[in-house]
């Protein structure tokens, strides 16, 4: 969807691309809290990468099982949804958001539209309308990456 908004996905992970099984088995085994720590950059020796943002966004939106469950679900506790929704908007305003990563933002907002929605009657708060600004901040800065990289290249 965005491609065509940007043109440009050589920051991004190409389909079929191998990604380190390494990044993969550890944000697998990861909980919502390592997650923000993960993407804060505060892991000693796990340093934060496009590829490894785009796993954490993909557990999060990807079935846990055969049944079609989600990551998040309507029963859960609310800290447990706030901390995910907060993870999101965290990982929004990362410097190694690729195109792809925005895309799954788009997919996790698409996904959990029901949960997002309650949760913000509930409690009177606004994270749909934050999670918009987010993305169109994030696809902003992906054009200002692309725009200083063209320029850049014309100066090489």
């Amino acid at each position: 969807m965005f491609g065509k908004i940007l043109g440009n996905k050589s920051n991004d992970i190409e389909e079929g691309t191998e990604i380190d099984p390494n990044i993969v088995e550890r944000v697998s085994k990861m909980n919502l809290s390592d997650m923000r720590l993960y993407v804060n950059n505060k892991i000693t020796g796990f340093e934060i990468s496009v590829e490894g943002l785009h796993e954490v966004l993909k557990r999060l939106i990807n079935p846990i099982n055969d049944k079609g469950e989600y990551y998040l679900k309507k029963d859960d506790m609310d800290s447990k949804k706030k901390k995910a929704f907060e993870l999101i908007l965290l990982i929004s305003k990362s410097k190694k958001i690729s195109l792809g990563s925005i895309e799954l933002i788009d997919k996790f907002l698409e996904v959990y539209k029901e949960i997002i929605d309650d949760y913000d009657d509930r409690y009177k708060e606004i994270y749909h309308s934050r999670f918009r600004k987010a993305v169109e901040t994030a696809i902003i800065n992906m054009q200002t990456i692309s725009q200083v990289n063209k320029k850049l290249d014309v100066l090489k």
